[in-house]
């Protein structure tokens, strides 16, 4: 081979994808080398940032801990002994390998019979310069990091999970809740000590609360949000007095236990007073506040029906206060949701509904401005009912039922207007209009001159944001901010029947059957 390697120009012209190559060699050393201690890094950091450690006995924490401490050096030792430093000819190696004809080991061949013959010396030119055409073309080689072979149990991708889950409803705060446990510290102390926790329902969506760092007199919890309090010392030093639980002790199924029970655990059910006597005791006016909405509030104005109204208004309608809006199937749930939002951020807003009863509860019940009936209306007749309730036009279009509704507020839309299709309740019985010959060629004419913007919507495109949703809507339902209705039939065999009133428009506010 030649002694000047690194005077070859096609090779000069290789160094970024045989850097690029060799970093990739370096991650498949790492990876496969030190997958286990990333594992075992991950998985010790979910179990901390989950609290785990806050739930439990002090000797099973420091025996997990040395148990994961010798799991590190184990995984370290393991990754040390297996990993290598990718030497420049090893990228240059893998490179070669994919080019045909292995190129590049070609050029850094030199010619080693008939070195002195012309004819030879021309034939080696010319595979050598076959060779360097095929070596400029080289890309850099993607590593092959998989680990299939040497982890068949994927407990790196167990690992993995368990981290995703801790960011997702850990805190990496709580990490730090390991050094109150060193000597000298927290409740390894040599005196009495507690800890406790208030676990809030969890449909409430409310994170877990650490009371040793709540400091202030007065506490507020959900109801039926679970307490548990853990004195650690002597037995008797710290003993409980609560008056929130309602446990009185004066019958059997009670079963209140001594205040001075190493772990004491019961349920918030009303106002009153939570206090640790003892050694650092510390004591609260506790505020229970009452459940946000019942629970058939999931299935209407706080379920898929109300989540869908309020993912559709803030993801697309970019309302403005003075716009106006006109939403159809207005007194359904989606639909009083949907005009109670934009009511609230300043708009004037049109329903559209079945009946007279119907109008009337939007106005006065939902809030609404004005109500059209579309009641034997065909899409002219709307579109001069609703001209007369929007003489500036629609800016916010929320299509819940298309047919006559949808005929009329066409003609109106503003410029720059936004249609959000949520539903077309109006075609679900197979029942036609004469919006169903609509001209579409002019509905695209008309939308390129107005230039709308319409958006289909479907919830399970912002399930993500379901919390923000229950944080921002769960109090206004509790407080009568939000107001919302229930159309109750009685027993399941009505379902049937119930549904087809549904897409006949004959329920008020959001149906529901009750079966039980």
């Amino acid at each position: 081979m030649s002694a000047q390697k690194g005077s070859n120009p096609v090779l000069r012209r290789l160094r970024l994808p045989l850097l690029l190559t060799r970093a990739g060699l370096l991650a498949e050393q790492v990876v496969r080398a030190f997958w286990p201690l990333i594992s075992v890094v991950l998985l010790m950091l979910a179990a901390l940032m989950l609290g785990l450690q806050d739930s439990l006995a002090i000797e099973v924490v420091w025996g997990t801990g040395v148990l994961g401490l010798l799991a590190l050096l184990g995984a370290l030792t393991y990754g040390v002994r297996r990993f290598h430093w990718p030497s420049r000819a090893e990228a240059l190696a893998r490179l070669d390998e994919t080019l045909p004809g292995r190129p590049i080991a070609a050029l850094l061949d030199d010619q080693a019979i008939g070195a002195g013959d012309d004819a030879s010396v021309a034939v080696w030119r010319a595979h050598q310069q076959r060779m360097a055409a095929r070596a400029a073309q080289a890309q850099a080689v993607a590593p092959d990091i998989r680990l299939a072979r040497r982890d068949p149990f994927a407990l790196r991708y167990v690992a993995l999970l368990a981290f995703a889950v801790a960011l997702l409803f850990g805190s990496i705060w709580r990490v730090g809740s390991v050094a109150d446990m060193g000597p000298g510290n927290g409740i390894v102390a040599g005196g009495p000590s507690w800890e406790g926790w208030v676990e809030p329902p969890r449909y409430t969506g409310l994170p877990t609360v650490y009371l040793n760092d709540v400091t202030d007199s007065e506490m507020r919890v959900a109801a039926g949000s679970r307490i548990t309090l853990r004195f650690y010392g002597e037995v008797g030093a710290l003993t409980l007095a609560e008056t929130i639980s309602g446990r009185t002790g004066s019958d059997g199924t009670d079963n209140v236990p001594s205040a001075a029970d190493p772990v004491q655990e019961f349920v918030a059910t009303r106002d009153g007073e939570l206090r640790i006597d003892g050694p650092g005791g510390r004591a609260w006016d506790v505020i229970v506040n009452p459940d946000t909405a019942p629970i058939q509030t999931a299935l209407g104005v706080l379920g898929m029906p109300g989540f869908t109204a309020w993912a559709g208004m803030t993801a697309y309608s970019k309302m403005k206060a003075g716009e106006t809006l006109v939403v159809g199937a207005a007194t359904g749930p989606v639909g009083s949701m949907v005009g109670q939002l934009a009511k609230q951020a300043g708009l004037r807003v049109i329903g559209v509904a079945g009946g007279e009863e119907k109008c009337k509860l939007a106005v006065e019940t939902f809030g609404f401005d004005a109500c059209v009936d579309h009641r034997g209306k065909d899409a002219r007749a709307m579109r001069d009912a609703l001209s007369a309730e929007c003489p500036d036009g629609i800016d916010i279009y929320f299509e819940n039922v298309g047919g006559a509704t949808l005929g009329g507020v066409i003609p109106l839309l503003n410029l720059h207007a936004r249609v959000i299709i949520c539903g077309m309740i109006a075609w679900y019985s197979g029942e036609s209009d004469e919006t169903g010959s609509m001209d579409l060629q002019k509905l695209w004419r008309y939308s390129l001159v107005k230039r709308l913007t319409i958006q289909g919507l479907l919830q399970t495109d912002h399930v993500a944001r379901f919390g923000e949703f229950l944080r921002e809507i769960g109090p206004k339902v509790a407080n009568g901010e939000i107001v919302h209705i229930e159309d109750v039939a009685e027993g399941l065999e009505t379902a049937p029947e119930a549904f087809m009133g549904l897409l006949k428009g004959r329920n008020m506010g959001k149906l529901v059957v009750k079966v039980g």
